[in-house]
């Protein structure tokens, strides 16, 4: 038996306690995860006195207004719930969440990415939901379309990729190196955080500190005004029927990704099946390597449910079990943040046709140990997304000033803030 093992049957061991163990159980849990039902199932056959009814209550928006429904009604919510990182903070700080600390995520603390674990990890210390699966940057590319346009090697930094960005587009007039989705929150966000953007600050729990369009951020938004200014990359919205061809047809030769765009651009781009390979996300300052997250979700329990223990039992199992853990990573094909599976062999080396026989998890695992633990996100932060995605998008689409049109994300921003009873400093 491993030590996370161990540890696992340590923390599961504080919560076998108490007559409510020793009834039976239901619980329910939402989850957007197409086929959680295996892992449910292998939950269910180790603890023969609970039964998980596993609801899909809609991906997205449709699951967090369920969420804040549910919360506002005090009834009809799940025991156990699916929450993006991003979004886990805005139910945190609200009280929504149960502290799973001394149900036994303490005695885990230590088997996670520690960037994953700091985003579940309240001012207060608690743990309010179990880190899932992440999204480190990376980049796919076309191999064969660097190797013709003379790009022999990854570019390392920004301004390498700028210049291969240049000899891509002489080469190829009809392509673009790469496509910048400024439509896309999350891609944006991510971007930021990887130039050292620190654009929220929790001073307390009515007090926030906005900055957004910082030093880091300007110099984000003023490189990619840059590149789209002079036509070397395309502006278009990802996950389009566009765009979809665009990658697999080669008018598109790269996208700047995260650990789950590996295996998601395999399943559309057959034609170019075997022509993609990966490299890790240029860096700004070669000497302080740097990367950051885009995607990935927590288990989190909600603090109103009547079984603390059996969910957070259920939440622990989910993130913790290393056989569910695996399943999820090779079947599911979330990526990882349990150091046992994101470190393991099988996981590094696993190689793919798609990808000319390349194994590509390791460039996306070099990069989620790069990660800042110090980012923050805001407690209404589906707002703030929205507002990068409309203002910045409608810029770039425009090839208008995206550093202008940062200030005017910061001002919305604050504005909003503001409106829902928090005291703003810059």
């Amino acid at each position: 038996m491993t030590r996370a093992q161990l540890r696992l049957g340590a923390a599961l061991a504080v919560l076998a306690t108490g007559a409510a163990a020793q009834d039976p159980v239901e619980l329910t849990m939402w989850s957007w995860l197409p086929d959680l039902q295996t892992q449910i199932d292998m939950f269910e056959a180790q603890n023969p006195g609970i039964t998980v009814n596993l609801e899909n209550v809609g991906q997205g928006e449709p699951h967090y207004v369920a969420m804040r429904n549910a919360i506002r009604a005090g009834t009809g919510g799940p025991d156990v719930v699916h929450v993006e990182f991003q979004l886990q903070p805005s139910f945190q700080l609200t009280g929504a969440l149960l502290d799973l600390g001394p149900l036994g995520a303490e005695a885990v603390r230590g088997d996670y990415v520690d960037w994953s674990m700091a985003q579940v990890t309240g001012a207060d210390g608690g743990i309010y939901g179990m880190p899932w699966d992440s999204g480190p940057l990376g980049i796919v590319y076309r191999g064969d379309l660097f190797e013709a346009a003379g790009i022999t090697e990854p570019p390392a930094t920004w301004d390498a990729f700028a210049e291969a960005a240049r000899a891509y587009r002489a080469a190829n007039p009809d392509s673009y190196i790469t496509t910048a989705p400024f439509n896309q929150g999350g891609w944006v966000n991510a971007l930021f955080w990887q130039a050292g953007s620190r654009p929220f600050e929790m001073v307390d729990a009515d007090t926030i500190r906005i900055r957004i369009n910082d030093e880091a951020a300007k110099k984000v938004a003023d490189y990619w005004s840059g590149l789209i200014a002079d036509d070397l990359v395309d502006t278009q919205a990802d996950f389009t029927t566009e765009w979809y061809s665009a990658l697999d047809q080669g008018r598109i030769a790269s996208w700047i990704t995260a650990g789950w765009g590996p295996v998601f651009l395999s399943g559309f781009a057959s034609e170019s099946a075997g022509a993609w390979r990966a490299m890790p996300v240029p860096q700004w300052d070669p000497a302080n390597p740097a990367s950051a997250n885009w995607g990935g979700s927590t288990i989190a329990v909600m603090a109103g449910t009547e079984y603390p223990e059996e969910a957070a039992k259920l939440a622990l199992f989910l993130s913790n079990n290393a056989e569910a853990a695996n399943s999820f990573a090779t079947k599911q094909f979330l990526f990882p943040v349990l150091d046992s599976v994101l470190g393991s062999e099988a996981f590094l080396n696993a190689t793919s046709d798609f990808y000319g026989g390349t194994a590509v998890n390791g460039v996306f695992a070099d990069s989620s140990a790069l990660i800042d633990t110090s980012f923050q996100w805001s407690p209404f932060q589906d707002f703030v997304f929205s507002e990068m995605s409309t203002t910045l998008g409608a810029a770039a689409a425009e090839k208008r000033s995206l550093s202008d049109a940062l200030d005017q994300v910061q001002a919305s921003v604050v504005e909003y803030a503001e409106s829902q009873g928090f005291e703003v400093v810059q």
